[in-house]
């Protein structure tokens, strides 16, 4: 079988053991061949790609989101330093990025001052965020997101390592946002897929760092609320309603 699968059991305090076949996403991969021009989202999977990949966008100091995730349990502290601090924005949930502290043996705040948005994950408690904040009405600064389509409105200005817009980086730049409320909550298997996503796809698309948090939590509470990861079809007037609802708490 060639198609990559898992296997997962929670449970009630939704505690995960997963096992995992790789089947394809095993092959290395030759990110040589893309367009350099692109923003990366670097997330767990088998060693040889992600190893390769990332070591590529290290060298060729191309921007990127990095998700280290299940790759902690492999991955060397040495090459994990590297992935964190040349990236854009680090993720991860609090247990994560709590054993990221301990292995390099730094702060979030020190990661924050050497130029890394740090985003945390809290399940039920939303997210936390820790970085560079670039106020909406300041306007959007597009760069060259991908050389074959022209500019993406991609702030600039979030790409730039150890610089913030305020003149300083650290507790006074950062944002909580909370979850969306929920009625009932099934299975949390797929959230942190489904808030990346989220994310990423405000941040490609020019939203501020705000709207892409509150995207991220919102996509979230839509597979949090069904058994499986791919079960659901939130439809867009569902997504801005929570996204108001959101917008409309006090952050």
């Amino acid at each position: 079988m060639y198609t990559a699968t898992g296997r997962v059991i929670t449970d009630k305090n939704d505690n995960q053991i997963w096992g995992f076949y790789y089947g394809a996403s095993a092959l290395d991969i030759r990110p040589w061949t893309l367009d350099s021009g692109q923003f990366w989202v670097l997330s767990a999977t088998h060693e040889r790609p992600f190893t390769t990949a990332l070591k590529h966008v290290i060298k060729n100091k191309l921007p990127y989101l990095f998700d280290p995730g299940m790759t902690l349990t492999w991955i060397r502290d040495d090459l994990l330093k590297k992935g964190v601090l040349s990236a854009a924005y680090l993720i991860g949930n609090d247990y994560e990025i709590a054993m990221i502290e301990k292995r390099l043996k730094m702060t979030v705040e020190e990661m924050v001052k050497k130029g890394v948005n740090v985003i945390t994950t809290l399940g039920e408690k939303g997210v936390r965020y820790e970085g560079v904040v670039i106020p909406a009405e300041a306007g959007i600064q597009s760069i060259n997101f991908n050389s074959k389509n022209g500019n993406c409105p991609l702030d600039s200005r979030l790409l730039t390592k150890g610089q913030s817009p305020f003149g300083r980086r650290g507790n006074d730049n950062s944002i909580s946002i909370p979850a969306v409320k929920l009625k009932n909550v099934v299975d949390p298997t797929g959230a942190g897929d489904a808030w990346r996503g989220g994310f990423v796809g405000a941040l490609v698309s020019g939203k501020d760092i705000k709207e892409c948090l509150i995207m991220g939590n919102v996509m979230a509470s839509f597979a949090v609320e069904y058994v499986g990861t791919v079960e659901y079809i939130p439809k867009r007037e569902e997504i801005e309603k929570r996204m108001k609802s959101l917008s409309k708490q006090k952050l």
